[in-house]
């Protein structure tokens, strides 16, 4: 696959778990992150929000929030957010979760 559109979706991901007895928070869902080989991302006049990252419990992380368009590897990889309404999620409490990103990290 070397295109994707996301454009006119309303998208909502999962949150990530809540840390267990000592573990650390779950990650929240993604929107089009983490592939290889896209080379066209198409967001335009897309409402997305990605899952929070989960609790942390008994002083470990909290979960990291999902990211949107983040960490493709392709060189050249155009991406479209014109008109998007785009909220990542927020980082797990208790631990400094970290929130999610938007178009970041990709190569």
């Amino acid at each position: 696959m070397s295109f994707q559109s996301f454009r006119g979706a309303k998208i909502t991901t999962g949150d990530g778990g809540s840390g267990g007895s000592g573990g650390t928070g779950g990650r929240g869902g993604d929107v089009g992150s983490n592939n290889a080989g896209i080379k066209t991302q198409n967001f335009n006049d897309a409402n997305l929000a990605t899952g929070s990252g989960g609790d942390a419990s008994n002083g470990t992380i909290g979960g990291r929030g999902g990211d949107i368009g983040s960490d493709n590897a392709l060189a050249g990889l155009e991406q479209d957010f014109r008109e998007a309404e785009l909220k990542t999620g927020e980082g797990g409490k208790d631990g400094g979760g970290r929130a999610g990103d938007i178009g970041s990290g990709s190569r």
